[in-house]
């Protein structure tokens, strides 16, 4: 029987490697290190922290077991600290918590499970910027006696759907008049096919800014499907204006199939237009004059990668369980040199790398799942959440092989709620209820990292703590973690659990609506 003092042994001998696996790593990085002994202490846990047993025994006194909250501190403390420098996509940053990810699984013992079984899955993005637009178009102008060339390079708010080559056309336009844009009109078929449709967009009157959004994405829906080269519409002047003239002069981010230029775009630009714009549009409309377009673009490549290892499964290693967390934040936001990002989501993705050592304790002791358990750490998750679906790509992972998908995000440990997102669409919610009756079903109104699981039919939830309204203070001041200790273990029994039980979670459908 395994005794605690060799479990003890094992894991301080785990602290050790890593250390120096980061000071290696932090080289090739030209970065200082703090040693992550100064991260973990030897003193055993707390005598509040309750631990968890490893392996059933007939001897309780024999059990190992397991320090949950030391385990996410260490691992938080790095995380959040100044050589990550806050993790942002496409940095040193980036770099060094894909390679802590690849060294926590290693040393765990699981099995590399990316592309051709190395650790990796490379996920590429490119980041475009749209801000040099130029349109063009000759006009009989009655004050100059005659024809004159009118060129527009403000007042135009473009986004290609992730295009990135430099364009250039003659474009015809199409004034699309209010009446056809009420859901319930019937737009002309050869109207705006093949031409650059545009249109006033009117505001609702209870002035949201979120419905204005909504009703320009119908009506660039609407436009898209009755065959439009582009859309513009006129920038509302309400609370909505501000919002859009941000959004879409933010850099473009876009996720790229390897070895492909990418999908063709479904609209060549589509955006917003000033009102002086709209007027010079309107009249080449009427003039039946051509539009030159003309878009440059700044492209950048981001090259971050997911980084996945697996629990092979005893009985049926074919069907896995996935449990992800991305280990990027900010965006494309600046690094932080003293560090941070601990909740946004290194809470998260703490939880999982906890999760993943403990397991591959549990499997060097003798402890194997029925099924497989694999640990996915996502790059950019900050960006949309463009590496969890890249999963679904590898050789095993298809939606036929897995039987669910545990997702940890923003795990703030002062938060008093653990929200199971989109638990009640699938039996896993019920589940977790069983096994803590604290936890809170809920919904999100934005894409977390399961929901491109969850959209193709597979039993998918996160499990998020919501956000506390006060800052986070440096690691001295977060005081204990014993809640996200808490939320790791809770994840691990579930996940533990589904790759155990012969019956796989089921989704819920709803009823149609009377």
């Amino acid at each position: 029987m395994t005794s605690r003092r060799t479990f003890q042994a094992a894991g301080a001998a785990s602290v050790a490697c890593r250390t120096a696996w980061v000071a290696l790593t932090a080289l090739t990085v030209a970065c200082r290190l703090e040693t992550l002994e100064t991260l973990a202490s030897d003193e055993p846990p707390p005598p509040s922290l309750a631990a968890a047993p490893l392996i059933p025994a007939e001897d309780p006194t024999a059990q190992p077991t397991v320090g949950w909250e030391s385990i996410v501190r260490q691992h938080l403390a790095f995380l959040a600290g100044p050589l990550p420098a806050g993790r942002r996509p496409g940095t040193d940053g980036a770099l060094l918590s894909q390679r802590l990810a690849i060294a926590t699984f290693s040393e765990a013992g699981l099995t590399p499970d990316g592309v051709d079984r190395t650790w990796s899955q490379p996920v590429p993005i490119e980041v475009a910027s749209h801000h040099r637009v130029k349109m063009a178009t000759a006009l009989d102008l009655e004050t100059e006696g005659g024809q004159s060339q009118i060129t527009l390079d403000t007042g135009i708010y473009v986004r290609r759907d992730g295009e990135s080559a430099p364009y250039q056309a003659e474009l015809k336009v199409a004034v699309v008049p209010d009446a056809l844009l009420a859901p319930e009109a019937v737009l002309p078929v050869d109207l705006v096919a093949g031409k650059l449709a545009i249109a006033r967009l009117v505001e609702p009157e209870d002035g949201d800014a979120n419905h204005t959004l909504r009703e320009a994405q119908r009506i660039f829906g609407l436009m898209r499907g009755h065959g439009a080269s582009a859309c513009l519409l006129a920038l509302p002047i309400g609370s909505a204006r501000p919002i859009i003239v941000e959004h879409w002069t933010a850099p473009e981010v876009r996720l790229r199939v390897v070895g492909s230029a990418g999908a063709e775009a479904s609209f060549a630009f589509h955006g917003f237009i000033d009102a002086a714009v709209l007027d010079v549009l309107e009249a080449a409309a009427q003039a039946h004059a051509n539009v030159s377009v003309t878009i440059e673009s700044q492209t950048r490549s981001l090259g971050d990668a997911n980084v996945l290892g697996r629990i092979p499964g005893s009985e049926d290693p074919g069907h896995v369980v996935v449990v992800l967390a991305h280990w990027d934040a900010g965006g494309l936001t600046p690094p932080l040199p003293k560090g941070g990002a601990a909740i946004q989501n290194g809470s998260g993705i703490a939880a999982l790398f906890a999760m993943a050592e403990v397991s591959g304790r549990w499997f060097a002791l003798g402890r194997r799942p029925a099924r497989s358990i694999v640990f996915a750490a996502t790059a950019a998750g900050s960006l949309g959440h463009l590496g969890a679906p890249k999963i679904l790509e590898l050789p095993g992972m298809e939606p036929q092989h897995i039987v669910a998908v545990l997702n940890l995000e923003d795990l703030d440990w002062r938060g008093e709620v653990l929200e199971a997102i989109d638990g009640d669409r699938s039996s896993l919610g019920h589940r977790l209820l069983e096994l803590d009756g604290r936890v809170r079903l809920a919904m999100s109104d934005v894409a977390l990292g399961h929901t491109s699981f969850l959209q193709v039919g597979l039993p998918a939830l996160t499990l998020r703590r919501p956000l506390a309204p006060d800052p986070l203070g440096p690691p001295d001041e977060w005081g204990s973690l014993e809640t996200l200790a808490r939320d790791a273990e809770l994840a691990f029994r579930l996940a533990w659990e589904l790759a155990d039980r012969a019956a796989a979670p089921q989704l819920i459908v709803a009823p149609p609506p009377p």
